[in-house]
């Protein structure tokens, strides 16, 4: 048996058994609001090591923003320090989402004073994240990468309506009003999102957990119809194969038949090893690998369809990315492809299948260690 076939087996097996360990970050690309949730306060430091000068405490519920963190501090500010405190002292407050409702614009200051420094002028119907007064008609706001506070008078209720994205690579939420914006997440096409304000090509909006302004041409007042694939994705042309195998590092080229048991059951082997069997029962489609686990798909498919299902005992979640992608290789281009991602709760298992109608799977990768590739049929 071709070793690099054995090493998929091997893989297959060792799913059931343990986790893959992946590699994470702790890291934010924007600065955030935090608020100190320690009873006797939290010591602000020169530098991340408590050997460093002390500059000062901060009381229980204090705001600050958070600029970076790493290695168990953070590097905060608030009116009157600025340095690192311990990260586990920290926590997200909450906070309501305003409306810069007067014409003349939000003007955001250092401190809670009128002669205090300008930090930024906000226009009028800009959204602010507001989290609570802090006394003398002041709130304390934040837009984008500024924090400050405005006059609490100056920020109300936006009047709200619902709408749709209506993109099929879903839509990007920037945490401000610009192409230039930190990513804050991606609402998935069809998603229906609360819209705050529109303003100059850009909606602020909430969808879930995710709160950020998106291309106002991504939305619609109408929810979108998703198309749907029912079926197609058996392979059914020609006879021979031609898979690139890849794991660890090592890579082969490998030849198989197609077998067609009946018109819902296919097979990609050679000789007495089996790569892929497809099987279609009761509206699910079974995509077995190397005769020991399988990917259960139910039809009919659309983009955003989740589900639930396993792997060699793992739990996973399934998620339909799209269903009208393209794919291509040294000698082959796929059209209509769908793409079908999974992942456990801890992120130790991930992966993505890639199927083409006629032709079946034409890429799986799995913990970015192994790939198979359908590079050209005959």
């Amino acid at each position: 048996m071709n070793k690099l076939f054995k090493a998929l087996i091997t893989l297959v097996l060792a799913f059931s058994i343990i986790g893959f360990i992946s590699p994470s970050a702790d890291a934010s690309s924007f600065r955030e609001v935090k608020t100190v949730n320690s009873q006797s306060g939290v010591s602000v430091y020169e530098q991340a090591t408590k050997s460093s000068k002390n500059l000062g405490q901060l009381s229980s519920g204090t705001l600050v923003t958070q600029y970076s963190t790493a290695n168990g501090w953070a590097y905060v500010e608030s009116q009157t320090l600025k340095g690192y405190v311990d990260v586990k002292f920290l926590s997200t407050p909450k906070h309501t989402i305003k409306i810069a409702s007067s014409k003349s614009g939000l003007v955001v200051k250092a401190t809670p004073s009128r002669s205090a420094k300008t930090v930024a002028n906000l226009k009028y119907s800009m959204i602010v994240k507001d989290y609570g007064p802090v006394g003398g008609d002041w709130s304390f706001v934040q837009y984008g990468n500024v924090t400050g506070y405005v006059a609490t008078s100056f920020i109300g209720n936006a009047a709200t309506k619902t709408a749709y994205v209506n993109s099929g690579s879903g839509a990007v939420a920037r945490n401000i009003a610009s192409p230039s914006g930190a990513s804050v997440g991606t609402i998935a096409n069809g998603t229906k999102v609360t819209v705050y304000t529109t303003l100059a090509g850009w909606s602020f909006v909430k969808a879930g957990n995710i709160e950020g302004y998106v291309a106002a041409n991504f939305l619609s007042a109408k929810a979108p119809v998703k198309p749907q694939v029912t079926g197609g994705l058996l392979p059914i042309h020609n006879k021979e194969y031609e898979y690139s195998l890849s794991y660890d590092n090592e890579s082969d080229s490998q030849f198989f038949q197609l077998n067609k048991i009946s018109n819902s059951r296919v097979l990609i082997s050679a000789d007495d090893e089996t790569l892929y069997e497809y099987r279609v029962m009761n509206n699910t489609m079974n995509i077995t690998l190397v005769d020991e686990y399988t990917f259960a798909i139910p039809l009919p498919l659309s983009e955003g369809k989740t589900w639930s299902g396993s792997i060699g005992g793992v739990p996973v979640s399934y998620k339909v990315e799209y269903i009208d992608g393209s794919a291509e290789t040294d000698n082959m281009e796929f059209s209509n492809v769908v793409k079908v991602t999974f992942k456990d709760k801890t992120n130790e298992l991930y992966g993505e299948l890639h199927l083409a109608p006629g032709y079946g799977v034409v890429w799986l990768e799995m913990n970015e260690e192994m790939q198979i590739i359908l590079e050209d049929v005959f």
